[in-house]
């Protein structure tokens, strides 16, 4: 009987396994502006590079406020320096809009990159410079030692923008001293020609708020009018707060100093000064002067306390 033989084949097919990498090449640069930069330092003072707590004005005109500090960059000094600007907003800090407040003589003064002087950047491997911002302050600021504003300060905001826009802010806070000042006009009066025993016609003294703070004023005559011939009392003249006022209404001129509820306010507007008159009459003896008469009126301002200005 004929065997039958089952035959099986193994085919092996061997299957090649590719590993196929993919190597990705990454450029990592610095680009100028990446980093944003940092107001290091702030300090509001009353002199070029000073340290003061506080600035006094000056009256009647504007007084320097010096900001300066210093403000680095990981991309280097430049890209805030020569390429982006440094600017300041000083202001009342109670200010209702704080350092996005608009431009008043007041309470609020912006101090453009123009106005701010930088120093130490000399080179690409300087990442820090100096830097001085000035604004001229006007003389009727907000005080903030004595009145309404007592409880707050100024602050002095610096801001520090680079080349692509970034910025970064600090600040600083000094006081605002209070300045009690005024200024009369005219310098002289003269009452002209006046008979024994009449009435001159009425004179008055304009007097300027020239300072920051709400004022009152002591009046005073140096002594008795020193006349060609003879002498006129000091208490000859007599003054008044209200225009057309009547000799005998009036308050007597006296060698002892009188303090007077002037109630002159701080300036306000920047267009007009706070003003008030003082007005005056002189009366002549039936007897005892003649000629020409004169006499020294002495005016002083001093702080209103009762006003909270």
């Amino acid at each position: 009987m004929p065997h039958r033989l089952s035959l099986h084949y193994l085919i092996a097919i061997p299957f090649l396994l590719a590993a196929i990498f993919f190597v990705f090449m990454v450029s990592i640069h610095s680009t100028n502006g990446a980093s944003p930069p940092v107001v290091d330092t702030v300090t509001a003072a009353a002199t070029s590079g000073g340290s003061e707590s506080t600035l006094t004005l000056t009256e009647n005109t504007a007084t320097s406020v010096y900001v300066h500090g210093s403000i680095s960059d990981a991309d280097g000094c430049a890209d805030v320096a020569t390429n982006g600007t440094v600017t300041t907003k000083f202001y009342r800090t109670n200010h209702s809009s704080g350092a996005s407040c608009s431009a008043d003589n007041n309470d609020c003064y912006t101090i453009l990159n123009a106005a701010c002087t930088k120093s130490g950047c000399d080179g690409p491997e300087d990442h820090f410079f100096n830097y001085q911002c000035t604004a001229a302050i006007q003389y009727y600021a907000d005080t903030t030692v004595t009145g309404t504003h007592t409880a707050t300060d100024w602050s002095a905001t610096v801001t520090a923008t680079d080349s692509l826009g970034t910025s970064a802010s600090s600040t600083d806070t000094i006081e605002m001293n209070s300045t009690v000042a005024l200024t009369a006009s005219p310098s002289s009066l003269s009452y002209g020609e006046i008979a024994l025993g009449g009435q001159s016609t009425e004179q008055s003294v304009t007097l300027t708020n020239t300072g920051n703070i709400g004022i009152d004023i002591n009046v005073t005559v140096d002594g008795a009018f020193a006349c060609t011939t003879g002498v006129l009392p000091s208490d000859a003249a007599h003054y008044s707060m209200t225009q057309g006022f009547s000799y005998a209404a009036g308050t007597a001129l006296s060698t002892q100093s009188t303090q007077i509820e002037f109630d002159l306010a701080p300036r306000t507007n920047d267009a007009v000064p706070k003003t008030k008159n003082l007005y005056l009459l002189l009366q002549a003896p039936t007897t005892g002067a003649g000629g020409i008469c004169s006499n020294m009126l002495t005016i002083t301002s001093n702080t209103d306390t009762e006003n909270g200005w």
